[in-house]
C-alpha cells in the first residue's frame, strides 16, 4: 500500500510520477511555499510502516512539526525501495518490524543505493529486545514509537541532517 501525499492531504493524487506521488520540492510547494520560517526548504519525509494506525500518527505528527511536509508512505520495506525510485525524501522513518523486508534490511539497502535520505527506525519493541544490527545499518537513530512527537523528529533532525 503506497501512499504519496499531496498538499498535506494524502486523499488526493496529483499526477507527477508513476506512483501518483510528488517530488520532495512540489510536495513543499504544495504545502505553502515551499520554504520554512527560516527560508529552508522544508523536509520531505517517507514514512515506511506496515501499521495504518502509526503511519496515521506519523503523518500527523509531521504535519505538526514546522518545516516537515510527508512526501510518501509505504507499508513494506519492498514499497519503500520502490517509492525511493521516484521520491526524494530528505528523512525516512522506518519500521524495524515488518513482514517481508524488515527495516534493518531496508535501512541497508537505503543507505547503500540512496545517499541522500537520513534514515531513522522507529519501534513498540524494547531496544534491548531488538536484533544488535540495528546498530550497523546505516541508520542515525533508533525512536520508540511512543515517544515520537514533533519535538523529538525536530531534535532528530537537527542532529542528523545531512548537511552538518
Amino acid at each position: 500500500m503506497l501512499r504519496h501525499a499531496s498538499a498535506g492531504n494524502l486523499r488526493e493524487r496529483p499526477r507527477c510520477d508513476r506512483f501518483g506521488g510528488m517530488t520532495e520540492a512540489a510536495a513543499a510547494r504544495a504545502a505553502g511555499s515551499g520554504e520554512t520560517a527560516l527560508g529552508a526548504a522544508a523536509v520531505g519525509v517517507l514514512i515506511v510502516d506496515d501499521s495504518a494506525p502509526f503511519r496515521r500518527a506519523a503523518r500527523a505528527v509531521v504535519a505538526a512539526t514546522p518545516g516537515f511536509v510527508t512526501i510518501g508512505e509505504a507499508a513494506s520495506g519492498e514499497e519503500a525501495l520502490l517509492a525511493l525510485e521516484d521520491l526524494d525524501p530528505s528523512l525516512v522513518l522506518l519500521d524495524v518490524t515488518m513482514g517481508g523486508i524488515d527495516g534493518i534490511e531496508t535501512a541497508r539497502r537505503i543507505t547503500a543505493a540512496y545517499p541522500r535520505p537520513t534514515v531513522v527506525l522507529v519501534s513498540v519493541n524494547d531496544p534491548a529486545r531488538l536484533p544488535s544490527e540495528v546498530g550497523s545499518c546505516g541508520a542515525v537513530a533508533f525512536v520508540d514509537k511512543r515517544d515520537f512527537r514533533p519535538t523529538l523528529l525536530a531534535e532528530l533532525w537537527a542532529a542528523h541532517r545531512p548537511d552538518q
